[in-house]
Formats: structure tokens, sequence, C-alpha cells
């Protein structure tokens, strides 16, 4: 595994949020810790509670109409987790590194 310098760390953070938008005004800036997926260890009422709260401010959001039409237009593998544009989306994978395919040499 190789280390990154300054540079090549922000040039790989460039290339993943390559074509996320920004939506000026955004309810959800800042506020992460409501929109996130559930964890497996989290407390059912917790959970509840904060997706709840996630998909409220969602529906007083300016950019909620931008927020649909971008996460609609993504892949289903594509998707992020958690609460977005006031829908609940689970995760379908585990965090972390994708497993790599089995190949024929």
């Amino acid at each position: 595994m190789s280390r990154l310098d300054a540079a090549g760390t922000f040039q790989l953070l460039a290339r993943i949020l390559d074509g996320t938008p920004k939506f000026d005004g955004a309810a959800c800036a800042g506020r992460g810790d409501l929109f996130d997926p559930v964890e497996p260890d989290e407390h059912p009422d917790d959970a509840e509670y904060r997706t709840t709260a996630a998909a409220q401010l969602c529906r007083t959001c300016p950019a909620l109409v931008d927020c649909a039409q971008w996460i609609d237009g993504l892949t289903p593998a594509r998707r992020p987790a958690g609460t977005i544009a006031g829908r609940r989306a689970p995760r379908t994978r585990g965090p972390g590194r994708p497993k790599k395919e089995n190949t024929a040499a």
C-alpha cells in the first residue's frame, strides 16, 4: 500500500467527489449525522428518531427537487445509503472496499 502526499490526497478526493452536486441552501448541510445510514449496532429508537428528523428536514429543504432528481438519475449501485431527498435508502452492501471479482486466469 502506498502513502499519498497532500497533493495526491487532494486529487483522490476530487475524483471521488466529481459529479456530486452542490445544492445551494440545502438543509442537510452540516447535518450529516442525521442522514447517515442506520448502523447495525444503533438502537432502533435512536435510528427511527434520527431518520425521521432527517426526512422532516428534507421536506422543508429548498433543494429537495434538485436532490430528488439527482438521486433518481443515479443507478441503484451508485446511490448512497441513508436518508436522501426525504427517502430512506438502506445500505445494500457493507462499508469498506468492494470485494475483488473472481476471474479465470
